[in-house]
């Protein structure tokens, strides 16, 4: 699907450190030892984030509105931590499209989700109705040769560290055949707490 210029695809997320972007690639340098050559599209590590709300097509003479809707609701929300780890299949481990890092406790990144859903579902924009789930995407499944292709458990994620989130992050990406870049647009600071 094509998006015109007078229409983005966005996101809101949480991007990473670069040391938390380091260790990430560490995990996923041993996993594509694991699996089958091209099995997996690996995520560039500059793309390693936290998605929170994702908006397939928005007006770019909304987006100035979007912001300043965020803004004062994104200002009253307290910093807080989260643990990465460990690896899990995405959406499910039947039916599995990505291989990410779960990310605890799920409370404080729904909270953000749901209030930046408000956001975006009162421009009149539709937002995701599936529970969410927070993850980071480290792969995207190309294809999976048999049933027990994938086994994560035992791969060890405890060198990533605990991550402080005090800042969230409106991108605007932009698909290609290399994978998708990213734009930052506008960094929305949270409360300091921590």
């Amino acid at each position: 699907m094509t998006t015109s210029v007078s229409s983005l695809r966005c996101f809101f997320a949480i991007d990473l450190p670069p040391q938390s972007k380091q260790a990430l690639v560490q995990i996923v340098t041993t996993l594509q030892k694991t699996y089958v050559r091209d099995a997996i599209r690996w995520i560039k590590t500059d793309n390693f984030h936290i998605t929170l709300q994702f908006m397939e097509k928005i007006k770019a003479e909304d987006l100035p509105t979007l912001i300043q809707t965020a803004q004062p609701v994104l200002a009253e929300m307290k910093a807080f931590s989260v643990n990465l780890g460990p690896l899990q299949l995405f959406p499910s481990l039947h039916h599995p499209r990505n291989i990410c890092l779960s990310v605890e406790p799920a409370q404080a990144l729904t909270t953000l989700a749901v209030r930046l859903g408000e956001c975006i579902h009162a421009l009149g924009y539709p937002i995701e109705t599936r529970h969410f789930r927070a993850h980071i995407t480290l792969g995207k499944i190309q294809f999976h040769p048999h049933k027990d292709h994938f086994s994560l458990s035992v791969m060890d994620t405890s060198a990533v560290d605990k991550l402080t989130v005090g800042e969230v992050v409106l991108y605007r990406s932009e698909p290609s055949e290399h994978g998708s870049h990213y734009t930052a647009l506008e960094r929305f600071k949270l409360a300091e707490t921590i």
